[in-house]
């Protein structure tokens, strides 16, 4: 009974358990909370993914939330640029619609290499497009061209 008792304990823990996001910002030295960065940042991408896919002739959606500061100028830039952009929405925000946006599906991954050095990863429509970042002294600047898989 007591075994019990702890198996039932551990299932309910275990199910309260949040599962590991899989995409956003996961810098840790908050290079990219500064604004002119994730502005800098945003455009660079914009201007890769514009060459990728043409603006006018794109919507694109967002897999998961955009609260950053990366994502929310990625949004502003996006929309500025001309492209038609649907923002994340959980399933309980919008409970009357299951439908998946129409479009290209974006997602994006930002990570740290080193204390100066952040690497930024962008999927459309689950192709990946990345490149390394230096952030040192409150500046940014590509350290090399974009890296993408050619289907």
């Amino acid at each position: 009974m007591k075994h019990l008792v702890i198996l039932i304990l551990l299932v309910i823990v275990t199910g309260c358990a949040k599962a590991p996001k899989q995409f956003g910002d996961f810098t840790t030295n908050n290079a990219v909370n500064n604004s002119y960065i994730a502005n800098f940042l945003a455009k660079d991408v914009i201007n890769q993914i514009d060459i990728l896919y043409p603006s006018a002739k794109t919507t694109l959606y967002f897999k998961h939330e955009t609260a950053d500061k990366f994502g929310t100028a990625l949004v502003k830039n996006m929309r500025e640029f001309g492209y038609g952009v649907t923002e994340f929405s959980t399933p309980e925000d919008d409970l009357e619609n299951t439908t998946t946006p129409s479009g290209l599906s974006v997602a994006y991954i930002i990570d740290h290499l080193s204390d100066k050095q952040i690497i930024i990863t962008i999927f459309v429509n689950q192709k990946p497009i990345s490149r390394l970042y230096d952030t040192s002294q409150e500046n940014v600047r590509p350290l090399g061209e974009w890296a993408y898989l050619a289907s």
